[in-house]
């Protein structure tokens, strides 16, 4: 479990208004974590949400059958107005069982086959997934701009860092060179290994830690097209 104290701050979180004019997905919610947040102690970041977790393909709202979350549209909640504590509480609830119903499978399964061979997986309540932002965007994140990027971040306040300073997070694996660069420029001081690969010498990993928490972090998404070769994964299982 986590403390009282913190799952409030969740909670008071989860009720504001959804901030304007930074292009978030209308009647979306904050996803400030995907996964049991109660039982997780490892957890990956990436950058921000993706807008298929609320919508289809032609950027329709996913119909309820769909919907992978408790979101705005489902709660009849504007975008404007803040949530009682009873809404707050149904969104944390489908944001802790994200992976008990339609998860986004295409992202989270490659690394999921990755880390599952260390018995670590989102599907048996291990794994947890975190963002930079928890705020889903119409655009892609390579199409935002830098002040749009950074208006995003600050309006997230940090969360996914307050969850693993809460101290239950034992490692965290870091997908992506922006994400890695964010988390080593403002976070922690991470020291660089290489990975030597005859044909992929742009590979990097670095490790480090925040508190008690390791941290191993990867240049590379592996939802890469194409893959990643064997060498690099081994190395990313190596350092757990």
């Amino acid at each position: 479990m986590i403390p009282p104290s913190f799952k409030k701050g969740i909670i008071d979180f989860l009720k504001k208004p959804i901030p304007t004019n930074l292009g978030i997905v209308p009647q979306s919610i904050p996803v400030l974590f995907f996964g049991d947040i109660e039982q997780a102690e490892y957890a990956t970041i990436s950058i921000n949400p993706s807008n298929r977790e609320f919508e289809d393909k032609l950027g329709a709202l996913l119909e309820t059958g769909f919907k992978r979350f408790v979101d705005r549209d489902n709660l009849e909640v504007p975008d404007i107005d803040s949530l009682s504590e009873y809404q707050a509480e149904k969104v944390y609830d489908s944001l802790c069982k994200y992976f008990d119903k339609r998860p986004y499978r295409l992202w989270f399964n490659k690394i999921d086959n990755v880390l599952n061979s260390k018995r670590i997986s989102y599907y048996d309540k291990s794994l947890l997934h975190l963002d930079i932002t928890p705020y889903a965007t119409g655009k892609k994140w390579s199409e935002l701009n830098p002040s749009e990027k950074s208006a995003l971040i600050k309006a997230g306040e940090d969360f996914s860092m307050k969850i693993i300073e809460e101290g239950r997070i034992k490692t965290l694996f870091v997908c992506g060179t922006e994400a890695l660069t964010y988390v080593e420029n403002y976070i922690a001081s991470i020291g660089m290994q290489s990975l030597e690969h005859e044909k992929h010498p742009g590979y990097y990993i670095k490790t480090g830690k925040i508190g008690n928490c390791k941290i191993i972090g990867w240049s590379r998404y592996l939802q890469g097209k194409g893959g990643v070769p064997d060498g690099f994964k081994e190395t990313i299982l190596k350092l757990i």
